[in-house]
């Protein structure tokens, strides 16, 4: 499986190194390509990727590299104002995309998007999405954005001059956009460890799992910052990483299967609470740790701790604690935690007190 970084924007050159082979020769022909990890929760009760998420990635991508692109071409007033809507901006005027094949967890894709059509008033992103597991092409699709002025509420008589010229001049020079944090369930917790800023790494030092997300676009709401549903989301994803990266490293893959997909005994959230320290906002990433309180460890329940780190800040902003009780889902009912899964919980335990 890959590991491959996300975050914080870097060269051509090193994007195109950090992607697996195959996965960077079907996305030659992008100029901006952006790597975010699959989450557990992306995934709908047919135990694929929802469709819907696929717009999201697309979302992504497309902010990515108007980031990229306006971000090093534009002064920074010019490009706040375009980005956030303040004066004249762009509004998502229609998106198709097709699907080609369905994505599981765990998984790491790339989105790759490049310039299209540029009209007096619109432009089209094409977007192409590849899954590293699989090393092919999952969807595809088409955006068409117009120019829209955000004063008078309706479309801008023209398109704002240095924003074309940066996004046709950044084309012509075919760069390429990728990140260096290591992130999502594929990535080892020495490799995230390892690769995380100083103040970061310092606030996470008493947490065996870890796992780095990139804040997308989409995550925030109309205050221009984080939603408190996402952080949900970021904890959802750092509790099911402990499963691969702590359970799983102890368990058989067939017993961490059975364990993680409730095939007959596995995890359910009993119930889940967050403390909101500071706002976040894009750009950002973020690393969530998580812990077993072992005081908490009983017949058929255990509690989960979780401490959510801005890169970019430095800083926690969140923490939160998650109560999860073993069901067995054959008998719709609770059930005590398993012999195997005990263990594993106790090996953890005196690794991380011998650390």
């Amino acid at each position: 499986m890959s590991r491959i970084p996300t975050g914080a924007f870097t060269s051509a050159k090193e994007a195109r190194a950090a992607l697996p082979k195959k996965v960077a020769e079907l996305l030659q022909d992008s100029s901006v390509v952006i790597t975010v990890p699959v989450q557990w929760g992306d995934q709908d009760m047919y135990s694929h990727v929802n469709n819907a998420v696929y717009i999201r990635w697309f979302e992504s991508g497309r902010i990515g590299y108007l980031d990229w692109v306006l971000g090093s071409h534009l002064n920074e007033q010019d490009y706040r104002n375009f980005i956030d809507g303040k004066l004249v901006g762009i509004v998502l005027k229609s998106v198709s995309l097709k699907y080609r094949r369905p994505v599981v967890y765990p998984d790491t894709v790339t989105i790759g998007i490049k310039l299209g059509p540029v009209n007096s008033d619109r432009f089209d992103h094409v977007c192409c999405i590849v899954s590293h597991k699989y090393e092919a092409v999952v969807a595809e699709g088409v955006a068409t954005l117009v120019f829209f002025d955000h004063v008078t509420g309706a479309k801008a008589k023209a398109a704002p001059h240095n924003v074309v010229e940066a996004m046709l001049a950044f084309e012509r020079k075919q760069h390429t956009a990728a990140s260096r944090v290591p992130c999502g369930g594929l990535a080892t917790v020495e490799e995230t460890r390892s690769s995380l800023p100083e103040a970061v790494a310092k606030q996470l030092v008493n947490y065996p799992s870890l796992i780095t997300l990139p804040v997308q676009w989409g995550d925030q709401d109309a205050y221009g910052h984080v939603n408190n549903v996402s952080y949900m989301r970021y904890f959802e994803s750092g509790r099911i990483a402990y499963f691969d990266q702590v359970i799983g490293t102890r368990l058989s893959p067939k017993d961490h299967a059975d364990f993680i997909q409730g095939k007959r005994v596995g995890p359910i959230l009993k119930k889940a609470s967050i403390s909101y320290r500071r706002v976040v906002q894009y750009p950002d990433t973020l690393t969530v740790g998580v812990r077993i309180d072992p005081k908490s460890v009983g017949k058929d329940r255990f509690d989960q701790e979780f401490l959510l780190v801005s890169h970019g800040t430095g800083s926690v902003v969140a923490d939160g604690r998650a109560t999860v009780v073993t069901f067995d889902y054959e008998k719709g009912t609770k059930a005590d935690i398993p012999p195997l899964i005990l263990r594993a919980f106790e090996d953890s335990q005196t690794t991380q007190q011998q650390a």
